[in-house]
């Protein structure tokens, strides 16, 4: 039996690796995403931005997840 490998991490700079990896999954989950890579200028607004963090995860090396936070400034509702 192999042993698996989950690592969850935030991006700190783009690669074309993440941006294909992250296309890929983007396919299973919503069907109108192609698995192209993801768009490259967006994915590095995401990752440069103070207000926002892309996290993945990754299982033997694969990205198998991920998700976009978002700092949102200004009016809070009690």
């Amino acid at each position: 039996m192999s042993e698996s490998n989950l690592e969850v991490q935030r991006l700190s700079e783009y690669t074309e690796a993440d941006a294909a990896g992250i296309g890929k999954l983007m396919s299973f989950l919503i069907e109108r995403f192609s698995g192209d890579p993801v768009n490259a200028e967006l994915l590095k607004v995401i990752v440069d931005s103070p207000y926002h963090e892309q996290i993945v995860a990754r299982l033997n090396g694969r990205i198998v997840g991920t998700v976009t936070m978002n700092l949102l400034e200004g009016a809070w509702y009690d």
